[in-house]
């Protein structure tokens, strides 16, 4: 969630420029073969060694420098850790009094199709406590690299985004989900019959291409739209997936 990883670093950020004096802040972001490092690293006053265990709790706060200024609530810390946890990642603190901090965090890298199978398993689980069905419709730009090289990448991005966001008006309930990567995008409908789905892809189809029209993209860019209904077409969220692709 991108929204919510800005607020992570919005958070250390504020809190190392509210305990630095002098010196500076660093802010890291270090690429692994299968996660991504972030940190946010300052010259300030530091935290004792007593306390590095209790910074990540609600209402904690250590080390407030002297002066006017408001103070506080002491969440910003606790909420970041709550926010890289719901992200699968960690977060951690290195300290030395009078010679700074570090945050660091750890999010796992998510291949499109991992990102789309656990939108549907979590779609499918929804269904399963209300005994009902899932929708679940793909729409994607086939040879996306290609396409690409003919329409410039910021272009097509800005597209997607846009029937990102005629795609989002389309969500009926608050289990319904929408997940976007590199030229797919999978819409998750929860409680949602196949023939609802049907009339729903074909209305999106409809004004997913007159989009195209209107920006002048028609005859450069297409989508395919497919649709996969749990327990109707398939079983597992694997199966879903695979008729959404197939």
């Amino acid at each position: 969630d991108h929204d919510r990883i800005i607020q992570v670093f919005t958070n250390l950020i504020s809190n190392a420029i509210k305990f630095t004096n002098r010196g500076f802040i660093k802010i890291l972001v270090r690429e692994d073969p299968n996660d991504i490092e972030c940190a946010v690293i300052d010259t300030g006053i530091g935290i004792s060694k007593e306390n590095l265990p209790k910074v990540f709790s609600k209402f904690e706060q250590f080390g407030r420098l002297a002066g006017p200024g408001e103070k506080g609530t002491g969440l910003g810390l606790s909420i970041a850790k709550g926010i890289v946890g719901l992200h699968d990642g960690r977060i951690w603190v290195e300290s030395h009094i009078n010679k700074g901090s570090s945050f660091i965090f750890r999010l796992p890298k998510y291949t499109p199709q991992q990102l789309f199978l656990g939108q549907i398993i979590r779609g499918i689980n929804e269904s399963v406590k209300k005994s009902s069905t899932m929708s679940a419709i793909m729409f994607a730009i086939p040879h996306f690299q290609e396409v690409s090289k003919v329409v410039p990448l910021s272009e097509l991005e800005a597209a997607l985004k846009d029937i990102g966001g005629l795609l989002n008006r389309s969500i009926r309930s608050e289990g319904d989900t929408i997940v976007q990567k590199t030229g797919e995008i999978l819409l998750v409908l929860v409680g949602c019959k196949k023939d609802q789905g049907e009339k729903i892809m074909a209305r999106l189809e409809h004004a997913t291409n007159d989009y195209l029209k209107g920006r002048g993209l028609a005859e450069k860019v297409s989508f395919k739209f497919s649709l996969a209904v749990y327990p109707d077409d398939a079983k597992t969220a694997e199966a879903v997936l695979s008729k959404l692709k197939g």
